[in-house]
């Protein structure tokens, strides 16, 4: 159970770093919620999805942390000291996005 498991969050991981990649690179920006139909313009979308890609590379960097935390530790701390610095590096990066949100109204 424990190697399908680890296989499932082994391609979701791989799946979030490709997504980042690519919004990284400015492409595939209608997968972001609110563009499925082009219906913002193109400067917001990049810059919605530069802020994106760096929360994507994060949840696939934690996806691949508990890959390895399955099938190589049983202690309990240190998945939640990894859950900790997950949590921060995401509460900074959407604390930036707000405040970029409120100075420039997107």
């Amino acid at each position: 159970m424990t190697i399908f498991l680890t296989g499932i969050i082994f391609l979701f991981a791989i799946l979030c770093i490709v997504l980042g990649i690519q919004f990284q690179r400015r492409r595939w920006l209608r997968l972001i919620a609110g563009n499925i139909f082009g219906d913002l313009p193109l400067e917001k979308s990049i810059s919605v999805s530069q802020q994106t890609s760096w929360f994507m590379y994060l949840l696939g960097l934690f996806s691949l942390f508990i890959c390895w935390w399955l099938n190589f530790s049983r202690n309990r701390m240190l998945l939640w000291i990894g859950i900790g610095i997950i949590l921060l590096s995401c509460g900074v990066i959407l604390i930036k996005a707000i405040k970029e949100w409120i100075k420039t109204g997107y």
